[in-house]
Order: structure tokens, then sequence, then C-alpha cells
């Protein structure tokens, strides 16, 4: 027997579907937090480039999530996670440009170069706490209930 043959018969697909979910959401919550650092440490409130191309990105992840979730027999838990974490990766760019915290250098100028948010600090924190904290635990909470589902008497 092949080696191919030998690993499909021993890790199916819904493994790795799952597997594959896992990792894309991990890429997606690096490239957010990483994102979110660099906001945090801009001091000029602008970049070269542009923050929106990125919902792009948050948008794919998203949609990958939803169509898995729709199409799989199994509730997974990390199509909920992908799904949620890319819904808060588009949530986060609307965030920070519509808030001042980074914006792209030409939206910037014709902005008429606003100084940056005096509460960026405090806003990009909340935003983390409650966005990739409450998408999480609303992800895990929803397969929960579909397991244990609660009886009105």
């Amino acid at each position: 027997m092949d080696l191919e043959a030998k690993c499909l018969r021993t890790f199916p697909t819904h493994n790795r579907v799952n597997l594959f979910l896992w990792l894309v959401s991990l890429l997606c919550l690096l490239t957010l937090l990483v994102f979110g650092g660099y906001c945090w440490h801009n001091q000029s409130g602008h970049c070269s480039m542009d923050p929106h191309l990125l919902l792009g990105f948050y948008g794919v992840i998203f949609g990958m999530g939803v169509m898995i979730r729709f199409t799989q027999q199994k509730d997974l838990l990390a199509a909920r996670m992908t799904e949620a974490l890319g819904f808060a990766g588009m949530s986060f760019i609307i965030f920070v440009t519509h808030l001042n915290i980074l914006n792209h250098y030409e939206t910037w100028i014709l902005k008429g170069m606003p100084a940056r948010n005096p509460s960026t600090h405090l806003l990009l924190f909340g935003f983390l706490i409650g966005a990739l904290g409450g998408s999480m635990i609303s992800a895990y909470l929803s397969i929960e209930q579909k397991h244990h589902p609660t009886q009105t008497p």
C-alpha cells in the first residue's frame, strides 16, 4: 500500500478540513494581531499601504468559514472560528479607518491630515478584547448549544 493511500485512510476528509480551517484561523489571528500591533505603534495615523486591501483577505476567510460550515454535514468549531475571525478582521479594518487610527496616506491627506485619534490605545485594546474574545466565545457556545440542547418543561 502506498503512503498516500495509507494517509488518506488514517486521516479522513473531515479531519483534513478541520486541520485546514484551524491553520487558516491561526493565520487570520496572526495577521490581525500583527496589523493591530502596527496600528498600536504607528504614531502618524497613516501608512503607505491601503488598509482596505485587507478587507479582501478577511472577506475570503469569512466566506470560506461560512461555505464550509454550510456544506459539511458536521458542525465544525473550526469553521465557526474561521468565520468569526474573518468577520472580526473585516470589522477591524473598518474600525481603524473610520476612527482615524490608521488611514492610507492619500486618504489621510484628503481628510485634511487629521491628528491620530487620542484614544487609540484604549480603542485598540477594547476592540481586541471585545471582538476577538467575543467572537471566540460565541463560536464555542454555538457549538456547545448544539451538542447539549436545553430542554424546556
